[in-house]
């Protein structure tokens, strides 16, 4: 889904970002500020609208809003709602060539989306946010957005794939393997591995762990769970096993993760 561009000819320029956290009441307020504004919900729905255009804003789906423009809330915070968000205004220094945007979208690596917000906000909260490190992890938020969306699977392979992805995402707490997946969808292992590396690039197993991890990850940010919570919770009977795979999809432990990023700026208001 995807709305129409918006334009950036200047160099951004990041001013301050946080993690909204609905308390179950309240609404968007409704103002015009000067500056430029990202969203990226996290969870639940933001109904919102902008010079007129109403946007529904949804998990894992972006809102990129211009200044001086009029925006509101059009329906009360749900429990369910949290959204990250952040202020940037433009420089004088030209761009190269303009930038288009997506102003509205869903994004295609909303959890890398997330971990660029999660190191702005940590690194703010613990006064490590420099001028230069601020701007860069903007570039790379609006870089996350204007990512294209993956490719429609126009293959036979597509169907069974998706049928496996939501077998996995049904039972992964349960801690589902590769020959069990296959099973369920009546195909063998490595046929539908050879499915999954031509789909996603990696194997069936790979696709299992990466998405356990990509569980992993949330719970870190956004729970004090202990770890061997975690790891179950993420379908590991191991907590070794599941810090050694964490490690090697994340490129750090959990716990270093958690320290890195679970640390964010909250505002309920």
């Amino acid at each position: 889904m995807a709305a129409a561009a918006l334009q950036l000819k200047q160099r951004p320029t990041a001013a301050s970002g946080g993690l909204f956290v609905s308390p179950g009441y309240g609404r968007h307020p409704d103002r015009v500020i000067d500056s430029w504004e990202l969203i990226l919900v996290r969870s639940g729905c933001l109904h919102i609208e902008e010079n007129g255009v109403e946007f529904r804003v949804a998990q894992d789906q972006s809102l990129l809003m211009p200044p001086f423009r009029r925006h509101r809330g059009l329906s009360e915070h749900s429990a369910e709602l949290s959204f990250y968000w952040v202020h940037f205004t433009l420089s004088r220094q030209r761009l190269s060539s303009p930038v288009e945007l997506p102003q509205y979208c869903s994004v295609p690596r909303p959890q890398r989306l997330a971990e660029w917000f999660h190191q702005f906000i940590a690194d703010a909260s613990a006064h490590l946010l420099t001028p230069l490190a601020a701007d860069a992890l903007l570039l790379l938020m609006l870089n996350e957005t204007a990512l294209p969306a993956e490719p429609k699977q126009t293959s036979a392979a597509g169907p069974l794939v998706r049928k496996a992805e939501e077998v996995i995402s049904r039972e992964l707490q349960r801690g589902i393997g590769p020959s069990e997946v296959a099973d369920a969808i009546g195909y063998s292992t490595a046929y539908l591995s050879r499915l999954f590396r031509q789909v996603h690039g990696v194997t069936l197993g790979e696709y299992i762990h990466r998405t356990q991890i990509a569980q992993a990850r949330t719970l870190l940010h956004n729970s004090a769970a202990p770890l061997k919570q975690i790891s179950r919770q993420c379908g590991f009977s191991d907590e070794g096993y599941f810090r050694r795979i964490f490690r090697r999809e994340s490129g750090i432990s959990p716990r270093e993760y958690r320290n890195r990023f679970g640390r964010v700026r909250i505002n309920r208001d």
